[in-house]
């Protein structure tokens, strides 16, 4: 997953004036697993939205921190 792009340059870093944001599609039927592995060291807070026609649609996310 790539974060959107943050059109704010000021030289050599990103200006980082909003949240990152990591849009996706995935399958999500009821009770299915998704392993979310990240490059970088995950976030401490992080928040899903999960949006379906379906009533029925769920899915357990599984982050792999790098320690307790």
């Amino acid at each position: 997953m790539n974060s959107m792009m943050d059109h704010t340059w000021d030289g050599f870093y990103a200006g980082q004036i909003r949240l990152s944001r990591f849009p996706g599609i995935i399958n999500a039927k009821p009770k299915s697993v998704h392993w979310l592995n990240m490059t970088g060291t995950p976030a401490k807070k992080m928040r899903f939205k999960l949006s379906s026609i379906s009533k029925t649609a769920g899915v357990i996310i599984k982050i792999p921190y790098p320690g307790a």
